[in-house]
């Protein structure tokens, strides 16, 4: 799994949320726990898989409340950030 992958994915989704297109967002995020949870299986550091699966917990959270721009932004803000790091 590439991480500008699921970079692309992320910030394609987090678009979406952000311009109210929440049924394309929506369509996206199984795909989107999919390759977190593939990423999260591929990471060495068990310090970055913790703070991985707390910002998925977040992201969730957010999701499950429908809070689609926080979704958007723990997406874009959060995640990505972590990703990009590996």
């Amino acid at each position: 799994m590439r991480v500008e992958d699921i970079i692309k994915t992320m910030a394609e989704a987090a678009e979406a949320f952000y311009q109210n297109r929440n049924d394309v967002g929506n369509k996206m995020m199984p795909e989107i726990v999919r390759q977190l949870t593939e990423m999260w299986n591929e990471m060495s550091s068990g310090q970055d898989q913790k703070k991985l699966y707390q910002a998925v917990q977040n992201l969730m959270q957010a999701y499950e409340q429908k809070s689609y721009v926080l979704v958007a932004d723990i997406l874009t803000f959060d995640i990505k950030t972590l990703l990009a790091g590996n």
